[in-house]
């Protein structure tokens, strides 16, 4: 979905793909930890270091000292930070209750399936992204993004439907 090349890879896309690589990382262990511990404290886990990584970072960064880099991704990533209004605030809050429960409920579901059943269902968010990027932004996909999207959700159709058959 990146179109990986030498003239097309740039940091944003580096960054999506690293952010794609600990996220599956993060299944797997859910999976494998499931068995010991309870989904909620592997949530409130993942949850900590989020915000542990979070606050790093705006600690590093969120004065904008580093704001002058010549990419626009990484001049829009370290930008100097700006206190949200209250309004922002509460959204922020809403949408971080919000993910604390998404990962609960992943967690959850790790804990108690196999990944390749689990993960099919997350592929819905593929098509949920793009509908929103529509209606938000009025952003419409590229062919080549589409064509991705689809042999992703294709795959993972197939993945799903290969764990029911019998051995």
């Amino acid at each position: 979905m990146c179109r990986p090349g030498r003239d097309v890879i740039d940091p944003a896309a580096l960054l999506s793909l690293f952010s794609a690589v600990l996220y599956a990382l993060a299944q797997v262990m859910a999976r494998d930890l499931g068995t010991s511990y309870r989904a909620s404290v592997m949530a409130l886990a993942q949850n900590s270091v989020n915000l542990l990584a979070a606050l790093s970072l705006g600690l590093l960064a969120g004065d904008g000292a580093y704001a002058g880099a010549a990419h626009p991704s990484l001049a829009f990533l370290l930008r100097a930070w700006a206190m949200p209004t209250t309004t922002d605030l509460l959204l922020m809050a809403a949408t971080g209750l919000i993910a604390a429960v998404a990962i609960w409920l992943l967690t959850q579901a790790y804990c108690i399936a196999e990944a390749n059943v689990i993960a099919p269902f997350e592929y819905s968010s593929i098509l949920c992204v793009v509908l929103l990027a529509y209606l938000i932004w009025g952003e419409v996909p590229k062919p080549l993004t589409v064509v991705g999207g689809l042999l992703i959700i294709a795959a993972g159709i197939y993945v799903l439907r290969a764990a029911r058959r019998p051995a």
